[in-house]
């Protein structure tokens, strides 16, 4: 009887230890499996924390990039608002030339019509002065034919004077066919 018991509580001790052994195993799997994914998990989360810094990183170069972008689009526009005034600025100046050479041409023309009409008071003047020095030369030319035609009057004058003074004697000439005296204030000639 008792080694049926013995065999009997050797056999359930057996079982006991086979069913324990099989549950410890089963627990090491499970722990395994768990720590597993623990590790999984944990490197997954390791990931997913490298994805958030990477991402992080991309928007803030793509922040930047924004920033850089907005501000060449201020200069930019800064610049063509500068170049717009400076071709506005060009413009005026142009109409400014434009129009300051218009008025150095019209006073250019001015003053060729100017001295045009003084060229042409130069050539009348002179054309008057030879008028006036020709007329001056006639009229000396006159004074002194005057003067030639004074100067024989007073001349024969004189000379009849003289004649009339010898109690009108007549005055025959070398050849003796004529003669000259004076009579009543006037000269005759006789010839004979």
């Amino acid at each position: 009887m008792l080694t049926v018991k013995f065999i009997v509580d050797y056999l359930f001790s057996a079982r006991t230890k086979t069913q324990s052994a099989s549950s410890e195993t089963r627990r090491d799997y499970a722990l395994t499996e768990n720590n597993d994914r623990y590790v999984y998990n944990r490197q997954a989360l390791t990931e997913n924390n490298d994805s958030y810094v990477y991402n992080r990183q991309t928007l803030t170069k793509y922040n930047d990039k924004y920033f850089y972008n907005r501000q060449t689009l201020t200069e930019n526009n800064d610049r063509y608002v500068y170049n717009r005034q400076t071709l506005t600025e060009n413009n005026d100046r142009y109409v400014y030339n434009r129009q300051t050479l218009t008025e150095i041409n019209d006073r250019y023309v001015y003053n060729r019509q100017t001295l045009t009409e003084n060229n042409d008071r130069y050539v009348y003047n002179r054309q008057t002065l030879t008028e006036n020095n020709d007329r001056y030369v006639y009229n000396r030319q006159t004074l002194t034919e005057n003067n030639d035609r004074y100067v024989y009057n007073r001349q024969t004058l004189t000379e009849n004077s003289s004649s009339s003074s010898s109690s009108c004697s007549p005055a025959v000439n070398s050849g003796g066919k004529s003669r000259l005296f004076v009579q009543n204030g006037l000269l005759a000639f006789t010839l004979t």
